[in-house]
């Protein structure tokens, strides 16, 4: 009659253990893309740098805000709010630079562009103009986030253009993905402004 050895067994257990809980860590941070800051920096950047085949993408910091007041092209002041209380407004500055092309026809709406991360919804920019209500805003109450980027426009070659994007995403939402879909297709991280827009 063959003995197995009881030692062999177990560290043959042991390596087996092992193996399946590096296939498992691997699964859930391997293929992840989600933003994770080095330990040694404080705080995130202030600026990504994206560039795709045309077009030179920057974004800043994420911006929360229950509302956005701001004056129109007609001087006019307006309130930008959420469609729901359980929802809060996202503005994200982004800047677009054109190096190459002689002229770039641009159209940003709500099909440009989208911000999630990888596991749940997607969600699209709103257009601030048509979804502000006219109101009386004292001057010292008009929020800094102005001016937007929404709109046609010719993006001329060694000009760059800048303007806010607004979103509307459930309050608490995690996003972490920006997906850039007029002209180029380009993909960028987003990180949230540690102070929140009062």
């Amino acid at each position: 009659m063959i003995g197995i050895n009881s030692g062999w067994v177990s560290s043959r257990k042991n390596l087996f253990f092992l193996l399946v809980s590096s296939l498992l860590i691997f699964s859930m941070f391997g293929c992840s893309y989600i933003p994770f800051l080095d330990d040694k920096e404080e705080s995130p950047p202030e600026e990504g740098y994206w560039p795709g085949k045309v077009l030179e993408m920057y974004t800043g910091l994420m911006e929360v805000s229950p509302s956005i007041a701001f004056r129109d092209e007609n001087g006019d002041t307006r309130v930008l709010t959420p469609s729901s209380s359980k929802n809060a407004l996202v503005a994200i500055n982004m800047t677009f630079v054109n190096r190459n092309t002689v002229v770039v026809p641009m159209l940003v709406n709500e099909n440009s562009v989208e911000i999630g991360n990888p596991y749940d919804e997607r969600f699209r920019p709103v257009d601030p103009f048509e979804n502000a209500m006219y109101a009386d805003v004292p001057e010292e109450d008009l929020s800094h986030i102005t001016p937007f980027l929404w709109g046609a426009m010719d993006l001329v070659r060694d000009f760059q253009v800048e303007g806010y994007l607004i979103f509307e995403i459930p309050q608490g939402m995690p996003i972490t993905t920006l997906w850039w879909e007029e002209v180029d297709s380009i993909v960028g991280l987003l990180y949230l402004k540690p102070d929140p827009v009062e």
